[in-house]
């Protein structure tokens, strides 16, 4: 099978191409300058993109960004693969699998959430029985690839290691964190499994954990399974004050590491408003495109 993956370089990318190598596909890997969804034009650069997908059976998107800029986040989740979808899907393509993000939809209020519903939305209406749409939205995912962790990931290690932790509403918000792994198979297994002719034409897929927990308690696991050290002492910060102290700290670059640029970005109003709507899913589908039950945090922590 011919794949071509966006985003083969990222935190999940580098996951899913070393999968499906391992699994003897072929794979198209184009750069950041070949297709650049900040700047797509389908139009002007017609012949190249014709020429990167011809041939193609899949496109795996996983392109995404953290931005607070909704004029940014836009192109990128909604607009430019949409357009390259089209553009698949009239030279052949039969299917397009799209990483978007747990509670993602066209009116969120949080725009890292609206746009990746509305480009969701979008790529749904251009399936049909020639062209089938798989949606993989993932919870906050655990783990790394490398040398590289996620943005979540990264912060939430950091965070553990604070002897105390103020945290809104006491970190009483239900998150069910999924380990980068799974996530990778569970959208190799989307890409490559033969759907039959009853199987419906676009679907999504949340992609979480099997364990449900509070954001205090998954970071007091983390800093004693981690770190190997007793557990925090938690300040309950009230909801106002926390958004207003993320406003005033986010100039300042608090968090931002050279192994993870996208760190500070969490630090954000807009994360505390997520935290705030929960972060849960029932996985029984995810489950059952993995064929076998996803682990819980309480697992991957022990084999990180």
């Amino acid at each position: 099978m011919t794949i071509l993956l966006l985003g083969s370089s990222g935190f999940i990318g580098r996951q899913v191409r070393l999968l499906l190598e391992q699994m003897g596909h072929d794979l198209r890997l184009p750069s950041h300058q070949q297709v650049d969804f900040m700047n797509l034009d389908v139009h002007s650069d017609e012949q190249n993109l014709t020429e990167l997908l011809m041939g193609v059976d899949v496109v795996i998107n996983m392109v995404g960004i953290m931005s607070n800029d909704a004029g940014k986040l836009e192109p990128v989740h909604h607009y430019s693969p949409v357009r390259l979808a089209k553009l698949a899907k009239s030279l052949g393509v039969k299917r397009w699998v799209n990483l978007s993000a747990l509670g993602a939809e066209c009116q969120h209020s949080v725009a890292f959430l609206a746009t990746k519903g509305r480009g969701d939305k979008a790529l749904q209406q251009l399936a049909d029985n020639t062209f089938s749409v798989a949606i993989a939205r993932p919870s906050l995912i655990f783990g790394r690839t490398g040398n590289q962790y996620g943005a979540s990931c990264a912060l939430f290690i950091k965070l553990a290691k604070l002897p105390v932790l103020c945290l809104p509403n006491a970190g009483k918000f239900y998150i069910q964190p999924v380990h980068v792994n799974e996530v990778a198979m569970g959208l190799v297994r989307l890409a490559t499994f033969k759907p039959h002719h009853n199987d419906a034409t676009s679907t999504i897929i949340n992609f979480t954990g099997k364990t449900t927990v509070t954001l205090a308690d998954y970071l007091q696991a983390i800093r004693q399974t981690i770190h190997q050290k007793p557990p925090s002492i938690i300040i309950n910060v009230p909801m106002a004050w926390a958004k207003m102290g993320m406003a005033l700290i986010k100039p300042l670059n608090l968090f931002n590491s050279n192994s993870n640029s996208r760190s500070n970005t969490m630090l954000s109003q807009d994360s505390l408003t997520l935290l705030q709507n929960g972060s849960v899913a029932d996985y029984q589908p995810f489950a059952k495109l993995l064929r076998h039950e996803p682990m819980g945090y309480e697992e991957f922590l022990t084999v990180f």
